[in-house]
This record gives C-alpha cells, structure tokens and sequence, in this order.
C-alpha cells in the first residue's frame, strides 16, 4: 500500500511573513546522464582548447572556428552544471507579505523577483492532463516539463511558480494563500474558487 503523500513544500510563518520552500525534484536518471554529459563536454572543450593554441602558434584560421566551439560548448559546460546544481542542492522560495510576493530560484545566477500581490490576476493551476512529446499537437515539449504549477497573468506578462509540486499540493497551497488572506478569492481562475 502506498503511503499518503504529505507534500513537499515547506511552510514558515512569520508576523510579516509566509515563506513557502520548495526543493526540486531529483529524477533517477540525473544520476547516470549528468555526470557522463559534464564529463564528455569538458572532455571535449580540453581537446578543442589545446588544438586552438596549436592553430593559433601556425596561424591557422582554423583557430576562429574553434573558438567559436569552445565558446558555445562552454555554453553547454555552464547550462549542465546550473542544471545539475539545480537539481542537487535546488529549491524555490516564495515569500508573501502583505502585498508583495518575491520568487527566488537558488542556486541561480538570476536575482530574485518581487511581484505585487494586487494586480495578479487569473491564478490557476497549470498541468498537462496527458503528459507527452507533443502537447496540444502544436510543439514540442519534454515530459518532465510538462508541469508547470501555478500560473498567474501579471500585466501583459505570464508568470509561472512551483513546477516541482504535484497539482494536489499546489491546489493546497493556493487554499492557505486565500485562507491567511495573502491572495484574494477573486484573484483565482474560476474553477478554482
């Protein structure tokens, strides 16, 4: 029998304060293909690094094209190893106050975001009902990003939180943001009221 699941996320309340931390998920196959991946791509941006100074002692003009490729798999060397930082030691803060909610992603090179609570409109919970390549036969999505978690229209601007809680939860947490008076009923999307 399988046990009740009694959620992920972790609440602290304070006297100004709600503060919601929410760990990320940490999939088994992270730990067979990050490591193969990290290794192979500064395998590779080593090999290229040390032909790129043997062409650029011979002047070659080869040496431009390889530094383009040691440019773009370093690219590829900082977005796995922020994904794998991510999905190590990750987790996403959401801190209410009283009319203001500020989103920090940690680790993450980016700096938190603050967001007034009062023009947030149409929150809703935002998850593929059927999970697949092909969401909505219009493009292409990886089924681990299929969730999304809770949605909000701010402005002219979609803002998306919590992708690593499963819909119950999220539905929860929505309940005890309009329950200690943080978001407001007619904030929600009407399913959800």
């Amino acid at each position: 029998m399988e046990s009740v699941n009694n959620g992920r996320a972790i609440i602290e309340e304070n006297l100004d304060a709600l503060t919601i931390k929410i760990p990320s998920k940490k999939p088994w196959y992270f730990w067979f293909i990050m490591p193969f991946w990290l290794g192979f791509m500064l395998f590779w941006e080593g090999t290229v690094l040390f032909m790129f100074f043997q062409t650029l002692k011979q002047g070659s003009p080869a040496a431009l094209f390889l530094l383009l490729f040691i440019t773009v798999g370093g690219l590829g060397v900082f977005y796995g190893t922020q994904t794998a930082f991510w999905l190590i030691k990750g987790h996403e803060i959401l801190t209410f106050r009283s009319n203001e909610l500020k989103i920090n992603r940690v680790p993450t090179i980016f700096s938190a975001k603050t967001y007034e609570i009062a023009p947030m409109k149409n929150i809703r919970l935002d998850y593929a009902e059927n999970p697949s390549l092909f969401r909505n036969n219009q493009k292409m999505e990886m089924p681990f990003r299929a969730n999304r978690g809770i949605t909000f229209d701010y402005g002219m601007k979609t803002i998306r939180l919590g992708a690593e809680i499963d819909e119950a939860e999220a539905r929860h947490l929505l309940e005890l943001l309009v329950r200690k008076g943080y978001l407001k009923r007619e904030q929600l999307r009407e399913n959800l009221r």
